[in-house]
């Protein structure tokens, strides 16, 4: 841009401000050429000079709009626009004056702002504009924007503008009237960032955010106003904006903006920006002429750390540099309110942990004073090592010393934080520096059964955190087990030992159910049963072993479960129960949460639903439920009861639907799903809770399916998916999410040929085979999923019967006969669950009348 052309621009937008705003945008904009700065306050200076004495001076587009707008300021009041009558005049600005109006006929009452634009403007252009963006503007139906109600032309020319009519103040004057703190002032301003991001998300822009464009009603609600206006005046055609006049305050103009360059979305985030800082009370570098040195000191003390972080991150001059939409510049402050972590700061782990100590202080201030002298203590055991290299004796106790710590570490204190929200990186960390230890200290120890026994319930603790993958897991169990298996060859007899490696195949079987293998997953509780009785049998008293063989009775009878044979599943439920029982009378668990998990019959009822009791069922599932909420209530902080409570709703949703309480089974799913996604926010690192979270959207919608409500369960099912998509993706040796998956697309497109949508809805059901025999391919004797292929293949089957083309008619006949034969033989190995037995009959009696025509 030459010089020449820049002073003029520079001098014509200066000229468009009032006296006192002059100095500051000069200063702003010449921060960097002080003989540009000097050159224009020279001609401001003799502007004003002449200004004081001819009127001439004076820009005639602004003479003719003040000449105009002061002369027809009376004379509009009692005109009618369109269907609303002026009032009074409420206002003036540099666009033109605002009236008050009300609608003039007797349809109902409404009170408007009718907008008339100063003369001097394009009118063609404008309502060229008018016509293209007066629909887009008329759907911004948002709860805090003003909403555009009409438009048009004056019988002079001149274009006007209805609007809702808004009774507030300013946003930054009602935060100070109203003596607004910190956290108020922050969730008032993100109401105006979620109403910005939703006109973006419709492709508007506003382009004049300032204060006093955001009025706050007497209710605390913002209502953001002239949305879009400077969209309708600022026109996109070229050779329009060659002498067009722009529309926008330089106080809070991006710099993009000012330089008259293209406007997006991340001109409003800057403009933003600049109000947040303002209702802060911290005043803006262009608010500093002039003023006294105490008037530049920030009155608001809290601006260091995050929140400075996200202000510059919102008053960025590079764009790319800038938050990326209104919706993450208040999704920022929104982490920065509830203590969480902001993506302005650099994500280091001091940061994370920081932050995670800072939300949890009660919790973890002991755990904090703990983990410091322990830290302290192996340093200083470390310490000693290293000067008393020389004397063997005096090493090696500090080295057992050491072991003591590394093992509580591993054991102990990993046990103390387990169920504390949002504790797993902390674990993690405790756990991976502790196993290493161990590790470093069982190479020298020449076979030290003890810290080989330590070393081993680390390896289990490592395998069992929830954001590990299912290879690394099973690592770290098979290291345990080859430890304990070694171990035994020594002491066969050892309690301790046997114990242990019973529960090492207990975690291998999860590790193969997961995988997508329940007949290996049988296979090794079968081994643990067997172990854990022994044990038992030779220490009848102590009740650890019996807790234990209790627990993994209830795993077999889920794996049972799932290989469709549900009778064998009830009795070794009841036998888990049993021993629960025992434990209860015994007096000696007395802890809440054991007393509660170890009496309830979750597996149990289970097997019930599946053979179709559902009345004895429903009975004690309820009962349950009961006592797993008010344990939850004693305990909110910790997340083994909300995970309980979680597992409780949606196996007593399931049942109520099956006994034909819709509703009720609806209620209880939807209140599964807030459980589930409360628990995966406050751990977003654990994939088991984000499986689920998907799992129960998926049992949403399904439910929706079934009730013939399609349209709902749609949502429902995208959700699902992308969650599924990400877990498969981050590790595919998870054979269950391929089930998830597989359940995923059938359901998804079993509502999409409900809804008419048959192409598509075939197109997902089809995949779902394919995820299906994936699946199958791995675990052949899981009757669950048999049976959901086989239903699948029945749904394209009946998507396809009525087809004109005589190919997708004979894949109808093999698919319905294929899903026949597996139903059949479902039932003659006896393990079709009681609703099945209905879909058999209505798939044979399909396949029956298809044969005989």
């Amino acid at each position: 841009m030459k010089r020449e052309q820049k002073i003029s621009e520079l001098y014509d937008a200066v000229l468009e401000l009032n006296t006192g705003e002059r100095a500051v945008f000069l200063e702003a904009e010449c921060r960097d050429d002080q003989f540009l700065f000097a050159e224009l306050k020279e001609l401001l200076v003799e502007f004003e000079d002449v200004q004081s004495k001819d009127f001439m001076s004076a820009p005639a587009f602004e003479l003719e709009a003040e000449y105009f707008a002061d002369e027809d300021s009376d004379m509009r009041i009692g005109q009618t626009f369109g269907h609303y009558k002026i009032l009074e005049k409420i206002g003036a600005g540099g666009m033109g004056t605002i009236y008050l109006a009300e609608r003039a006929d007797d349809e109902f009452q409404k009170r408007a702002a009718i907008k008339i634009i100063k003369r001097g403007m394009d009118t063609d252009a404008i309502l060229r504009r008018f016509r293209q963006e007066r629909q887009i503007l008329a759907a911004l139906e948002h709860p805090n924007i003003a909403h555009l109600l009409d438009g048009g032309t004056t019988a002079d020319g001149l274009p006007y503008l209805v609007m809702e009519f808004i009774e507030g103040v300013p946003i930054n004057v009602y935060c100070d009237e109203n003596d607004l703190d910190l956290g108020e002032r922050l969730q008032l301003f993100r109401r105006v960032c979620a109403a910005v991001s939703f006109a973006h998300q419709k492709l508007v822009v506003h382009r004049d955010l300032k204060p006093s464009n955001i009025l706050v009603t007497k209710d605390g609600a913002p209502k953001l106003l002239d949305f879009g206006i400077a969209k309708l005046l600022n026109s996109t055609n070229v050779n329009e904006t060659q002498t067009q006049h722009r529309v926008l305050t330089p106080a809070y103009a991006s710099p993009e903006q000012i330089r008259g360059e293209i406007v997006s979305t991340a001109s409003d985030v800057y403009s933003l920006g600049l109000i947040l800082r303002e209702i802060l009370q911290v005043q803006s570098p262009k608010s500093k002429v002039e003023s006294s040195a105490e008037d530049q000191k920030p009155k608001t003390k809290n601006l260091a750390g995050d929140l400075q972080a996200i202000l510059q991150t919102a008053l960025r001059e590079d764009t790319a540099r800038r938050y990326g939409s209104a919706e993450k510049f208040s999704e920022d402050i929104r982490r920065y309110l509830g203590g969480l972590p902001i993506s302005a700061r650099k994500d280091t782990f001091g940061y994370r942990t920081r932050k995670f100590l800072r939300r949890n202080r009660i919790g973890v201030t002991a755990l904090t004073i703990i983990f410091l002298l322990l830290i302290g203590g192996i340093f200083a055991i470390w310490r000693q090592a290293q000067i008393a290299e020389r004397e063997r004796e005096k090493a090696e106790r500090r080295a057992e010393n050491l072991r003591k710590l590394s093992s509580s570490f591993a054991v102990e204190l990993h046990a103390a934080i387990l169920n504390l929200p949002g504790s797993l990186p902390a674990r993690q960390l405790l756990l991976t520096r502790a196993v290493e230890q161990l590790d470093a200290l069982a190479a020298e120890s020449d076979g030290n059964p003890q810290l080989q026994d330590e070393l081993a319930q680390g390896y289990y603790n490592l395998g069992l955190m929830p954001n590990i993958n299912l290879a690394d897991g099973e690592n770290n169990n098979r290291k345990a087990i080859a430890i304990y298996q070694k171990l035994l060859v020594d002491e066969p007899e050892n309690i301790q030992y046997r114990k242990q490696l019973a529960k090492g195949y207990t975690l291998q079987a999860n590790v193969q159910k997961v995988r997508g293998d329940t007949t290996d997953a049988l296979l090794f509780l079968q081994k643990s049963v067997v172990i854990l009785e022994s044990v038992v049998a030779d220490e009848p008293l102590t009740i650890e072993h019996r807790r234990l063989l209790r627990e993994i009775n209830g795993d077999t009878s889920t794996i049972l479960m799932l290989m469709g044979r549900a009778r064998e599943s009830l009795e070794i439920s009841r036998k888990a129960q049993s021993l629960g029982e025992e434990l209860i009378k015994s007096g000696t668990v007395d802890d809440d949460f054991e007393r509660m998990t170890y009496a309830l019959h979750f597996d149990e009822c289970k097997s019930l639903t599946y053979l179709g009791d559902y009345k004895n069922s429903l009975e004690l599932l309820q009962t349950d439920l009961q006592i797993v909420s008010e344990q939850s209530a004693m305990h909110p902080n910790d997340t083994r009861y909300r995970y309980e409570l979680w597992a409780y709703r949606r196996s007593l949703a399931l049942t109520l639907e099956r006994s034909g309480e819709k509703q009720a089974a609806l209620e209880n799913l939807q209140t599964a799903l807030k459980l589930i996604e409360e628990l995966w926010k406050m751990s977003s690192d654990d994939v088991g809770y984000q499986r689920n979270t998907s799992f129960t959207h998926l049992a949403i919608g399904q439910f929706f399916v079934r009730q013939n409500q399609a349209q709902k369960a749609l949502p429902h099912f995208r959700q699902s998916l992308e969650m599924s998509e990400k877990l498969i993706a981050k590790d595919p040796a998870k054979g269950e999410t391929f089930e998830d998956l597989a359940r995923i697309h059938s359901g998804f497109g079993n509502a999409l040929v409900l809804l008419g949508k048959h192409e598509d809805g075939l197109k997902n059901l089809r995949k779902s085979l394919g995820f299906y025999e994936k699946a199958l391919e791995r675990d052949a004797e899981n009757a669950s999923l048999r049976r959901d292929y086989a239903e699948t293949l029945a749904q394209i089957a009946d998507a396809l019967k009525k087809s004109l083309n005589p190919n997708e008619r004979r894949e109808a006949k093999d698919d319905f006969a294929q899903s026949l034969q597996i139903w059949q033989d479902l039932q003659n190995k006896g393990i079709l669950n009681y609703a099945d037995l209905k879909e058999l009959f209505i798939i044979g009696k399909i396949f029956s009348d298809d044969r005989k025509r």
